[in-house]
Parts: structure tokens; sequence; C-alpha cells
């Protein structure tokens, strides 16, 4: 494990981390955003390389990292970021590091450059403790039905 991780205080990860089994309502629900939002992140983030959803049957599905990553940019589009296609990729790395999803340490803090003199700081862990409640109370929805 790489030096800086050690001593870190970290999550633990819920059986749906990479598990492709929210619709895009659900998760544009979870995250507060219009599902046509969601939706034009999602299609930028894919042309760039990045794709953070797939399908099934037709539906258009999400794991719980991939809104994890979205809650990302969610959260900045609410302190009035333009998430444009650079913001999109600085967010999917806060959320990548090494291009591998992983979730934040507790207290972790993400840094998104916008442009070439902005660097915006984002509490990562308070994203992560804001949306897991409401994936894992679509979970128990899902088994309640």
């Amino acid at each position: 494990m790489p030096e800086p991780l050690k001593g870190r205080i970290g999550f633990d990860p819920p059986a749906y981390l990479h598990e492709q089994i929210f619709t895009l309502k659900e998760a544009a629900g979870v995250l507060g955003v219009p599902f046509d939002t969601l939706s034009y992140w999602l299609r930028t983030l894919r042309l760039l390389g990045f794709p953070l959803n797939g399908k099934s049957r037709n539906r258009r599905l999400m794991s719980g990292h991939a809104v994890y990553t979205a809650a990302v940019i969610a959260t900045l589009q609410r302190v009035g970021i333009t998430c444009g296609p650079q913001i999109l990729v600085a967010a999917h790395g806060t959320t990548h590091p090494n291009n591998k999803p992983r979730l934040p340490f507790l207290m972790e803090k993400g840094h998104i450059a916008e442009g070439s003199a902005a660097i915006i700081e984002v509490d990562l862990s308070a994203i992560w403790i804001e949306i897991e409640p409401k994936l894992a109370s679509l979970i128990e929805e899902d088994k309640s039905v």
C-alpha cells in the first residue's frame, strides 16, 4: 500500500459498491439533480474515456461508486461551478486515484483544478456520508418489494 495511505481510517465498502444496480432515475433522485443533467455528465465522461454506467436490458445502471463520483460533480455544481469536460474528468480523478475506484478516507478532501487559476476543495468523506444511507435505503426498498 502506498505510504500516504497509512494510518488513515476508511469506510467499510458496501456490497453494492461496484455492482451496477442503481438506475439513472434512482441516482438522480439521490443526487438531487435532474435526470438530463446526470445523463449529460455520464455521456460526456463516457466520450472522454471514463464510463461510469453500463446497460442491462436497455436500462442504464450505475454502481454505488459511480453514484459517489456523480455526487462529487453534483456538489461542485451546487456551489456554482460549471461542470464542463475538464471539471468532470477532474472529479472522476478524485474518486479514482491511480485510475481505480476508491472510497474516501474519513476527513479526506479532494482538490479539483478549475482552469489554471482556481483549486476547489471538496470534502469527499462528507459526500459519501451523505449519499451512502440513501443508496442503502434503495437496496432495502428493493428487498422489500
